[in-house]
């Protein structure tokens, strides 16, 4: 039997069961499908003694609540707390049976047509307004990430980037798109030079990433694409068609004035080969001069410092900008509240504090945190570090501090239920938002 998964119609409180291969969404739904106005959360399953539950369902529903405000700037979200579990309930219900030891959720808002007004002689919409139509909740197997990740660690590049509506998480993540071209571009770059120069793979990132720093920001934009071109090469005609729409002074880099169609050939399955040692994600940065960390493109950041302190990046203030109410935000990460609580409960050292980019380096360790970017087997919890920053080697050292966090982890997961709250400061107004009936 297959998964499934629940669609709920906000409008009349009605649901459907369907099977999670059949998730979609409506053309007609044009806010989100044109306009982005949607949003979403992320968690996965856990089975033990008490039942089956969503992690932290609490922290996923005050993110909806949160987010709700900030892209419809309206005060009531159209699901009580109470009506929100039953619903998770009745899809968890329906998935009761099924192989998997942990189960993936998407749980997405679909926003729905525009408003409109209407006249004699026509209707006039200007494409915007409208509210939600829909309550998706989508479930998967969870798609664990390779051993490696956490054993030998992520390379990591920043990018200057402060993403817009930052205290919500919507359906668009256009600064991730923006990042993994430049990712891309620089990988195949080093798998161009290392082909080219018989040198190591470390070495070509090195000249790969010195090359492309070195470029005027419109340059930079010509090298990546030339750099995705070259990757879709199939036959020498198409390599001499591709060089032919850039200009001289991008085609007699050393990189590309030995461009053949030998290299490009290869690209893929060097791109596979070496991956492990390519670089692999994006964090935001501020533009200043020292940088504040932000956050991953889809993933946010905690540091153990050399107190051996678990460091957590404030939502706000992370800038020295006359505030705003956007810029130094940062995503609350339902995954960073379960970690603080572990840290609360198991007297774990932890505090809250910016860390700028000069700090990076005099680190314990930077760790990626996200709902897919947790271990979840063997009994043993991992998080994934870092293990170069901007072509900088970056330190793993030793830690009680993340032994100990790791434990709690797994203490908690152990005897979690929809019983133990999570801090929800973002609800303290409405005393009675979260009771369990």
């Amino acid at each position: 039997m297959g998964l499934k998964s629940l669609v709920i119609n906000v409008k009349n409180q009605t649901t459907k069961l369907i099977d999670s291969d059949a998730a979609n969404i409506s053309f007609q739904n044009s806010l989100t499908v044109f306009r982005g106005q949607s949003f979403f959360t992320s968690s996965f399953t856990i089975k033990n003694k008490h039942g089956h539950f969503i992690l932290c369902l609490d922290k996923h529903y005050e993110r909806f609540l949160r987010s709700y405000h900030r892209l419809f700037e309206r005060s009531e979200f159209p699901l009580t707390y109470k009506q929100f579990k039953y619903y998770i309930d009745d899809v968890l219900n329906a998935n009761m049976n099924a192989k998997y030891e942990n189960l993936h959720c998407v749980i997405s808002c679909i926003a729905g047509k525009p408003q409109s007004q209407q006249f004699l002689s026509g209707e006039y919409s200007n494409g915007f307004g409208g509210d939600l139509e829909e309550i998706v909740v989508i479930v998967n197997p969870f798609k664990p990430k390779p051993d490696w990740c956490y054993k030998r660690g992520l390379n990591i590049l920043t990018m200057p980037y402060q993403r817009p509506f930052a205290t919500a998480k919507p359906a668009h993540y256009l600064g991730g798109v923006q990042g993994q071209h430049m990712l891309d571009a620089l990988n195949i770059a080093a798998l161009l030079i290392k082909e080219n120069q018989t040198i190591s793979i470390e070495q070509a990132l090195t000249e790969s990433y010195r090359s492309y720093q070195s470029l005027p920001i419109y340059d930079q934009y010509a090298f990546r694409r030339l750099c995705h071109d070259c990757r879709l090469v199939n036959t020498p005609e198409a390599l001499n068609h591709v060089i032919k729409r850039y200009p001289e002074n991008i085609l007699k880099l050393p990189l590309f004035e030995s461009l053949s169609f030998r290299s490009c050939q290869q690209l893929e399955s060097l791109y596979n080969d070496n991956f492990k040692q390519l670089w692999h994600e994006v964090i935001f940065v501020s533009e200043e001069t020292n940088p504040f960390l932000y956050e991953g493109s889809t993933f946010s950041l905690m540091g153990i410092d050399q107190n051996d302190s678990c460091v957590f990046i404030p939502l706000e203030g992370n800038t020295t900008k006359a505030e705003d109410l956007n810029t130094g935000y940062v995503l609350e990460s339902t995954s960073i509240a379960l970690l603080q609580e572990v840290a609360k409960q198991n007297e774990i050292p932890y505090k809250i504090a910016s860390i700028r980019y000069n700090d990076v380096r005099s680190l314990k360790a930077l760790y990626c945190i996200s709902t897919t970017r947790m271990s979840l087997h063997d009994q043993h919890y991992q998080l994934q570090p870092c293990v170069s920053f901007d072509n900088q080697s970056l330190q793993i050292k030793p830690s009680k501090t993340y032994e100990n966090l790791m434990k709690g982890v797994k203490a908690f997961m152990d005897t979690y239920s929809y019983n133990v709250k999570l801090d929800t400061p973002y609800l303290r107004y409405q005393k009675s938002a979260l009771e369990i009936s």
